[in-house]
């Protein structure tokens, strides 16, 4: 809750990017032992806009696996569970 409410209080991440490897990089690179990493990462931005960043990358992995999925077959029904 208290990163959405963050996130929602900037249009966007100002060109903040994140490697959301928080435990290794998993599906569908799965690189283990990867650390989290913020690009363009300083003090000019603020936590709201590295919030937006994390929640970016969050998505971008759901979309890529996604796309991956959906050239082998349909995708009809998503459950997330679990963390990161």
């Amino acid at each position: 809750a208290r990163l959405a409410a963050m996130a929602a209080s900037v249009p966007d991440s100002d060109g903040v990017f994140v490697v959301p490897a928080f435990t290794g990089l998993g599906s569908p690179w799965w690189h283990e032992g990867l650390q989290p990493a913020f690009t363009n990462n300083d003090t000019a931005y603020s936590d709201a806009e590295r919030a937006v960043a994390v929640a970016e990358s969050i998505v971008f992995l759901l979309q890529h696996n996604l796309e991956r999925i959906g050239t082998r077959q349909s995708v009809r029904r998503l459950r997330i569970s679990g963390g990161l």
